[in-house]
Formats: C-alpha cells, structure tokens, sequence
C-alpha cells in the first residue's frame, strides 16, 4: 500500500478540529518547517492559506510551521476533498528544513491582507482566541 508524507500547518494540526476528524489516529512524524522566500501564510478566519507569492515586497514571507504525517492513500483522498484540490487548494511538493520531501496545499493565489508573518498558525491562535 502507497503512502504519502503530507505537511500540515493550520486546522489539520494537532489539536485543531480537522486534525481530530481526519488525523486522529495517526501521530506525526515530527513538527518542522517549510523554508523559503516564496510562501506567505494568511489568515481565512478559521483557518490558514498558504500561497505562493512572487513580489518580494509582501510581508510574511518565509517559514510555514506545521508538522509531517505518514497517511495512506485513502486519506489522502478525504484531505484531497477537505481542501478542495485541485479548484481550491493545490497540492505540491517541498523540501522541509527536517530534510523531508512533503506534499502540501498552497492556494494559487489570495486577496487576503491578514499575513501571518511567523508562518506560525498555532501560535495566531493563542494569540488571537481561536484555539
């Protein structure tokens, strides 16, 4: 049976309510980050995006904080579902600073001007009451 390395880093995490429902029973590899000047997390409200960008102006560019799952196939296929890959979210491959080729989902674009600078969607959460 194929798996997959998926790399989380906002509802799916662990102790957010999509990590309960899709990821629950599995435990994560190791929490790590994705490192590189052309991503920029955002806020959505209840949950992140990540997008890549191509103006070095924007703020909040650089790390993504998440953690490594090992899944099977069929889950990858409910996560595929929960983030609406490929019209929503797209799934893409990166490299993370623990060394790990990941798949991830990063939004083509955003309009959104909440940028998370830190790249850090658990620690937004405390800090803003959404947790």
């Amino acid at each position: 049976m194929s798996t997959h390395l998926i790399f989380v880093y906002g509802s799916l995490l662990s102790g957010h309510y999509n990590n309960k429902k899709f990821l629950q029973k599995v435990k994560p590899i190791c929490k790590t980050e994705i490192k590189a000047n052309n991503y920029v997390m955002f806020s959505l409200g209840k949950y992140p995006g990540v997008c890549r960008i191509f103006q070095q102006d924007q703020k909040g560019y650089g790390t993504i904080k998440g953690e490594i799952y090992q899944i099977n196939h069929e889950t990858l296929k409910l996560l595929d579902e929960l983030e609406g890959h490929p019209d929503w979210y797209k799934r893409t491959k990166e490299k993370t600073k623990s060394g790990h080729i990941v798949e991830f989902y990063v939004q083509p674009n955003t309009t959104s001007d909440f940028y998370i600078e830190n790249g850090d969607w658990d620690t937004y959460c405390i800090q803003n009451n959404l947790k």
